[in-house]
């Protein structure tokens, strides 16, 4: 028998290390970046990782996205000084997600909505001078305390961040209202990036954990800027033609998570057991 082994492709702390030796190998006087970025998410705490070793480094980052960058990826995307999308890419909720007690992960906001509407049907039934239901009960003795408290934690830590980001770097050049013309304040800044942070995180908006949110909803919703590669002549088929060589290796082949530049590579590969009786 053969069998692959597919070790996590999302953003992981062993990502860490390669990333800074990627950064290491541009030259010194190149000041800007541009970061093709394609993931499913990962850990919100290496994120913040990469995003100090890239902003000690470059004084301007941009973020191309192909395709998807969810959860962790949306996060590490606001931390740009520009995003270009395609009409086919799509960011995501970042709902950070801790493991159950059976080993899966569970999206945070989704464990404190699911808390919050048994608190609230609870207290009803006591203020009607009704028990609350049973169910409730058999459900909140078997929550985990630690699950709660790391999904409470975790989710101030991401908001946090994503605010952080925005307000510090997706948002630095926002100085004048399109629509009065008037100066950007760093109050409204700050306000701004907060309500769009609070928005990517909550799972009362996206209901589930993969929602895929366009470009569209991003500017238009969320008070994004988004770049278009269709506005520069051949980007936008050079970024697709890219993609879809990358889509092709990842499938085809035994490569599944790529950290790559001019002057910098570094692959990992399946591990491939094989065994028989």
């Amino acid at each position: 028998m053969v069998r692959a082994e597919y070790p996590n492709r999302s953003i992981e702390s062993s990502d860490f290390l390669p990333f800074v030796e990627m950064i290491n190998a541009v030259p010194l006087g190149q000041r800007a970046v541009d970061i093709l970025l394609a993931t499913p998410g990962g850990l919100c705490e290496t994120v913040n990782q990469l995003v100090e070793a890239t902003r000690a480094r470059f004084d301007d980052v941009a973020f191309i996205i192909p395709a998807q960058a969810m959860s962790a990826g949306t996060l590490w995307a606001l931390s740009g000084d520009s995003i270009w999308m395609s009409d086919r890419a799509y960011l995501g909720p970042i709902d950070p997600q801790v493991p159950g007690k059976d080993g899966r992960y569970l999206p945070i906001q989704a464990l404190l909505t699911l808390l919050d509407a048994v608190q609230k049907a609870g207290e009803q039934k006591i203020a009607n001078g009704q028990q609350p239901d049973w169910s409730h009960l058999v459900l909140l003795k078997n929550m985990d305390q630690k699950e709660l408290g790391a999904a409470l934690t975790s989710s101030q830590y991401v908001v946090s961040l994503a605010t952080q980001f925005i307000e510090k770097y997706k948002f630095r050049h926002w100085d004048i209202h399109s629509s009065s013309g008037q100066p950007v304040t760093a109050a409204e800044r700050h306000v701004q990036a907060q309500g769009t942070a609070n928005a990517l995180c909550s799972h009362e908006r996206w209901k589930a954990h993969g929602h895929a949110i366009n470009r569209d909803v991003l500017k238009d919703d969320l008070g994004l800027r988004i770049d278009r590669p269709e506005t520069v002549d051949g980007l936008d088929r050079a970024i697709k033609r890219l993609w879809a060589l990358w889509y092709y290796t990842l499938d085809k082949t035994v490569i599944t998570k790529a950290i790559l530049s001019r002057d910098y590579a570094y692959f990992r590969n399946a591990a491939v057991a094989v065994g028989g009786q």
